[in-house]
């Protein structure tokens, strides 16, 4: 209150000056028509100014409020595709596991599936390498088979815990027994690394049988991969410098440019046959 009154004596002239020019403006527009109006048209100005200018502002708080709105909605709509997809995948997977252990039927009782997608396929060289959305996690393991619904496609190399590298039948370092599907004579299969499209069986008996076209499967003779499961079909044959024994042509059953949903093959009795192999060789 003392500052209030102390203000006043400080201002007195000010403000006597600000009541005087207020009384004069009063008594000016009161006596003279054209003065009032020409103050009342400025009045209406002023104030239909004030409030264009406070319905702006209403209107850019109004506004802001609605973009925040829209912008919660963006983001449930997206946490919903997101959901979405995230479901539909799970369908595709299912689906896929469903279609591919249909191809398997005959293996199940012996091997566990896990159903995988290539994420990653590096073919551009010699040193080729899959990585797959599966690891650890999900039950994959090092040493594993994997094919796709045609045929043969490689081993799991290492995983960590939600992905897993695989060597594809297309690397240098991939070997792999196989056989001519009709008879019981065996050979190497391995990559020249010249086509995606072809790999070569070496070391097949001379007197073994067979004609163009004939299938070529596993052996069966490891712990990753059944016999009989397809790799490819003979492309042509030619004679290796050792005369007792032919080299093979491969056609490769996986189309290694489109592969996308994978099987990987868990053998039930893996860890017993690695077992019993591992202590004959120590004795």
């Amino acid at each position: 209150m003392k500052n209030l009154i102390r203000f006043i004596i400080n201002n007195v002239h000010w403000l006597l000056l600000l009541l005087l020019l207020f009384l004069s403006s009063l008594a000016l527009v009161k006596n003279n028509s054209y003065q009032g109006s020409k103050y009342l048209t400025i009045e209406n100005e002023i104030v239909g100014s004030f409030y264009s200018t406070s319905d702006n502002l209403t209107s850019y708080i109004h506004l802001r409020s609605e973009n925040e709105d829209l912008t919660e909605r963006m983001i449930e709509l997206e946490e919903q595709i997101l959901r979405l997809n995230d479901l539909l995948k799970s369908q595709e997977d299912s689906l896929a596991h469903t279609s591919l252990t249909a191809n398997y039927e005959e293996y199940q009782n012996s091997f566990e599936f896990i159903t995988a997608r290539v994420i990653n396929s590096n073919l551009r060289g010699v040193n080729n390498i899959l990585t797959l959305n599966k690891g650890s996690k999900s039950g994959v393991l090092a040493n594993m088979g994997v094919v796709s619904s045609k045929g043969l496609v490689g081993i799991v190399m290492s995983t960590s815990e939600n992905y897993s590298l695989v060597i594809p039948i297309l690397n240098p370092k991939f070997r792999m027994s196989c056989k001519l599907k009709h008879s019981s004579y065996t050979g190497s299969m391995s990559w020249d690394g010249k086509s995606f499209k072809y790999a070569n069986l070496e070391e097949l008996p001379r007197h073994a049988e067979f004609l163009v076209g004939d299938t070529i499967v596993t052996s069966g003779y490891s712990a990753i991969f059944p016999e009989g499961l397809v790799v490819g079909y003979i492309l042509e044959a030619k004679k290796q410098r050792d005369d007792n024994f032919n080299s093979l042509k491969i056609s490769l059953s996986s189309d290694f440019t489109s592969l996308n949903q994978v099987l990987l093959l868990k053998s039930r009795h893996r860890e017993e046959q690695f077992t019993l192999e591992t202590g004959g060789l120590k004795q």
